[in-house]
């Protein structure tokens, strides 16, 4: 499901589940847990990346069809725990975005310090269009990036982005051939891991306090809405036609 590699100091965290990535509840659980593992380890940052073909992308639709409605919270609830902890992971983490990182990839690549992806690689959030609406967190980790407007253009464009195009929304920091990513993400995350450990811990909470506060208040607001809409039948209808559409 994942693989973890510790090279020099730096830990490179390899999603490998499936053809492409989906997250369900021990995909979820099992990132959560090496991100915490590694913030209480001797390694000095972190490199996300993902399998030979896929980034990530997004929520295993076809297994959400398949929960019910304890199990759904509580994937909902494990997705949304992870979102956070990565936001929140003290160290430097980069994400090599190799190849398409949609929805939850996206969210997920979005919480990372830097990204950089490979040349005609899709990003993006197409859920306006899925018909679901966003957890706060990764509607925050956005904001975090993105501003105001931009995570509005990007959320509600509800298409993805590639190269020049995904730079100009923000969305990625660098972009390189497929052949050049991992070797320019390795010298992104260790450039970062060369700062002062403490002050750049110190920074990147204060930077990110604000997000962190307004998760506090506004998620037991509109998680429960988006909750709601997640678990209604109409939305059931509108992911088996996505999936026989596109899937």
């Amino acid at each position: 499901m994942l693989t973890v590699e510790n090279s020099d100091g730096v830990s490179t965290i390899r999603m490998n589940d499936g053809k492409v990535n989906a997250m369900d509840l021990a995909f979820c659980q099992r990132l959560t847990d090496a991100l915490r593992s590694i913030e209480s380890s001797d390694a000095s940052a972190v490199l996300l990346t993902g399998n030979d073909r896929v980034f990530s992308a997004g929520v295993d639709l076809k297994k959400w069809l398949k929960l019910k409605d304890q199990q759904r919270d509580e994937f909902l609830r494990a997705l949304i725990e992870c979102f956070e902890t990565a936001f929140r992971f003290p160290k430097p983490m980069v994400a090599a975005v190799n190849g398409a990182a949609i929805a939850g990839g996206c969210a997920l690549a979005l919480a990372c310090d830097t990204r950089i992806i490979s040349k005609g690689v899709k990003i993006g959030m197409p859920e306006q269009r899925l018909g679901v609406p966003l957890p706060t967190v990764a509607v925050e980790i956005m904001r975090f990036t993105l501003g105001n407007r931009g995570t509005q253009d990007v959320v509600f464009a509800g298409k993805t982005f590639v190269n020049e195009e995904a730079i100009s929304a923000r969305l990625v920091d660098g972009l390189c051939t497929s052949e050049q990513l991992i070797e320019e993400s390795m010298s992104a995350v260790r450039s970062l891991a060369e700062l002062p450990e403490s002050v750049f811990r110190i920074t990147k909470r204060q930077l990110r306090a604000p997000v962190v506060d307004r998760l506090a208040e506004q998620a037991s607001q509109f998680d429960p809405e988006v909750f709601k809409v997640w678990n209604q039948p109409e939305t059931d209808a509108t992911i088996r036609q996505y999936i026989e559409g596109r899937l």
